[in-house]
């Protein structure tokens, strides 16, 4: 049987265009809007706070974590238009409070991307396709359940493997339109320190909106690994990644350009000026906040060296570092890899041809 014989119809989100505008609950459309108290009355988006959290200083850094990536997203109009609007009490501080835009008819997804690198089963063939489970309705239990046999320990052997029950699909490696998006966020993931999302052997907390024409994934819920000792050192993109396979993978052209307007086109004082304004003035209390937290937890916010950084340093060099590996220069250039990332394909063995 052929692998086109073995793959269950999906969405066709190849080389289909993103919509022409902002959505009207994301970050962009906040961040674009001359009078936001329009976008708060609007009975088209509801507001909701962010998960709970039951440790103080949880709280605080997914509070942090949120503010960051919305301002991140007026820094990047890419991430703009896949992040929820985000409204929080200025100041930010300790007992600031803070409401997100619920994004509507998202479900979650679970994807073994790295059996683009592996293969499926034991045999270790590499077909092209990868497994991709999710409910074709909203509800977080609803996506664990259908692709967990153990919705507490939501692991690579847990993994419920059905196809072609629904639910459960085969997408295809070379869907650039997908894997690329998917690229993209895991460059977000490593600039505010985000963990939760890929690891070698599964994803977690990806989501996309359902019934769309095109497949459009959306960043939602972003937080820090405060288990993590290396969480706030830099360290260089490729060395930080935990899903090899999405380092064969060009980011998405207008991603591109926008990280070229702010490393090889704009400077450091630039980036920050920008983050701070789409922050509502508010980066060096979010950058503050996140240094306390290094601090309550005895880590050091260090560079390679182990010399030490503030946070913003930390932001800075995590950019710069993301524009060196996709060799993001002033010249138009769309090579996915520079001949350092390629080396680093080649050390995880990274082939998609099988």
């Amino acid at each position: 049987m052929s692998p086109n014989d073995d793959v269950a119809p999906t969405v066709d989100s190849q080389n289909e265009p993103l919509p022409p505008y902002p959505p009207i609950w994301s970050a962009s459309m906040r961040l674009q809007h001359n009078n936001v108290s329009q976008l708060d009355e609007s009975t088209a988006l509801e507001w909701i706070k962010p998960a709970n959290r039951k440790r103080s200083l949880a709280k605080i850094q997914r509070r942090a974590a949120e503010i960051l990536a919305y301002g991140l997203g007026g820094v990047f109009p890419w991430y703009g238009d896949i992040l929820p609007a985000v409204r929080w009490e200025s100041p930010f501080g300790k007992e600031s409070r803070m409401k997100i835009v619920k994004v509507p008819g998202v479900i979650d997804a679970f994807l073994d991307l790295h059996q683009c690198i592996t293969g499926r089963n034991e045999s270790g063939i590499v077909d092209g396709y990868f497994d991709a489970c999710f409910p074709h309705d909203s509800g977080r239990y609803k996506a664990q359940s259908l692709c967990f046999l153990d919705v507490d320990h939501m692991k690579s052997e847990t993994r419920i493997h059905d196809f072609p029950s629904p639910g459960h699909e085969r997408w295809s490696c070379s869907d650039n339109s997908i894997l690329e998006q998917l690229a993209g966020a895991h460059v977000l993931d490593y600039i505010i320190g985000h963990r939760d999302r890929f690891y070698d052997d599964r994803t977690n907390n990806l989501f996309f909106i359902w019934n769309q024409r095109t497949i459009t994934f959306v960043s939602v819920d972003h937080e820090l690994d405060l288990g993590s000792k290396s969480i706030f050192k830099f360290c260089p993109f490729q060395n930080w990644v935990w899903s090899p396979v999405l380092l064969k993978y060009a980011l998405p052209s207008q991603l591109r350009d926008n990280i070229r307007n702010v490393v090889p086109l704009g400077s450091k004082d630039e980036f920050v000026q920008k983050l701070n304004a789409s922050m509502g003035g508010d980066l060096d209390n979010v950058a503050r906040a996140f240094e306390e937290i290094a601090s309550q937890q005895n880590r050091s916010m260090v560079d390679e060296e182990k010399q030490p950084l503030s946070m913003i340093d930390l932001l800075w060099m995590r950019v710069e570092s993301v524009a060196d590996f996709y060799n993001i220069t002033l010249e138009n250039n769309n090579d996915v890899l520079d001949s350092r990332g390629y080396l680093v394909a080649d050390f995880y063995n990274i082939t998609l041809d099988g």
